[in-house]
């Protein structure tokens, strides 16, 4: 998840974000200097059944601080889910950008979606 405080930056985040399949590849370049082909393609299996349906989790968990709480409050909405747990995908961020994602989303998004939570 990456949290932004508006809509310029927000777009800067999509586009950093928008390459996973990249940035796994050059992760486990060197994979290969000790593991066979195989061995590879078999540790990097679960990788790519994630990256198949990144562009999902991107778009759900990418924007402004008010574009995650709407697009939140909308799977919230029905009732169904009474636990959230975050991941931030720090192997891709700065330790600050990280910590910036998660203060947004606590001072900004969290409080929103407890307020619409109440309201229902």
């Amino acid at each position: 998840m990456r949290c932004a405080s508006s809509s310029r930056t927000a777009a800067a985040v999509l586009r950093t974000t928008s390459a996973p399949k990249d940035c796994t590849s050059n992760v486990h370049r060197h994979d290969r200097l000790i593991l066979s082909e195989e061995e590879c393609e078999a540790a990097q299996a679960p990788l790519r059944a994630i990256l198949a349906h990144i562009e999902g989790a991107i778009s759900l968990g990418a924007g402004t601080t008010e574009q995650i709480a709407e697009r939140w409050a909308e799977f919230l909405e029905p009732g169904l889910i009474d636990h959230v747990a975050l991941q931030l995908p720090a192997g891709d961020m700065t330790f600050d950008e990280a910590r910036h994602t998660l203060e947004l989303f606590a001072a900004e998004v969290k409080p929103r979606l407890e307020q619409a939570s109440l309201a229902v």
